[in-house]
């Protein structure tokens, strides 16, 4: 392979994994938002 194909890559692979980290991140922040608003309506509701 040529090295600048390696480098773009290495590159790509880095930006993907770099994407996934921050959709899982906002994914958990979001599902504990969700939560959080549940929790409070449930204690509203008693």
């Amino acid at each position: 392979m040529e090295k600048g194909v390696k480098v773009m890559m290495d590159i790509a692979m880095a930006g993907i994994l770099l994407a996934c980290f921050g959709l899982m991140k906002a994914f958990t922040e979001w599902c504990s938002r969700q939560v959080d608003t549940d929790t409070a309506e449930n204690v509203r509701a008693e």
